[in-house]
């Protein structure tokens, strides 16, 4: 009210119209602020949460699996138990220098408007590979002198480390190219520490 005296004006109520219909999803303006028309910063932004992106983050060692058009799955931690379905329709081509990801956008139809900005969510990747490769969980690796080993298991007193050819990781399974054999079976528990015992 000060400034507005200073400069002759007088006290009023306007009413701000958005030309869209949707959700604020940004506020730049605050209580007591002074809206001068010199000033072509935006007051709100108003989106229409239909349809949405969401960027995820890719490791650098999985940059190479990934291609525009795969299908994703998300789970939010809002919605744990409800799975969104979208695709890849953008990959960047700057990797993060803090944490070595590089982002990709994916485009998805947001049911009933469950999606709200910067919500956190695990991104699924669905790929048809043409190889069959063995699957072992992944706690049974050990990362040793720059490789992956496993800790085979033949009977009592019959242990034997052995190196991997490792595809790829998720947080359950590994995928190995070579090393291991159909029916083989791996040490899951306590393996790093029977690894180090069997290799002094």
């Amino acid at each position: 009210k000060m400034v507005l005296s200073i400069y002759g004006g007088k006290e009023s109520d306007y009413i701000i119209t958005s030309p869209i219909s949707g959700y604020r999803v940004e506020k730049f303006v605050n209580p007591n602020m002074q809206i001068r028309p010199d000033n072509s910063a935006n007051l709100f932004t108003i989106s229409n949460l239909d349809n949405i992106w969401i960027l995820a983050n890719v490791y650098e060692s999985d940059i190479s699996n990934i291609k525009v058009g795969e299908n994703v799955t998300i789970v939010t931690v809002a919605y744990p138990d409800i799975k969104f379905t979208g695709k890849i329709d953008k990959i960047y081509n700057v990797l993060d220098p803090d944490n070595k990801t590089m982002k990709v956008r994916i485009q998805l139809k947001n049911k009933e408007n469950l999606l709200k900005p910067e919500m956190f969510a695990n991104v699924i990747v669905h790929q048809q590979l043409d190889s069959i490769m063995m699957a072992i969980p992944s706690k049974a690796l050990v990362f040793d002198r720059n490789r992956y080993w496993v800790v085979i298991y033949k009977g009592n007193c019959n242990l034997e480390t052995r190196q991997v050819d490792v595809s790829r990781s998720t947080s359950l399974y590994s995928y190995i190219r070579s090393g291991i054999k159909p029916n083989e079976r791996v040490i899951t528990n306590l393996q790093l520490l029977i690894y180090g015992a069997l290799n002094k």
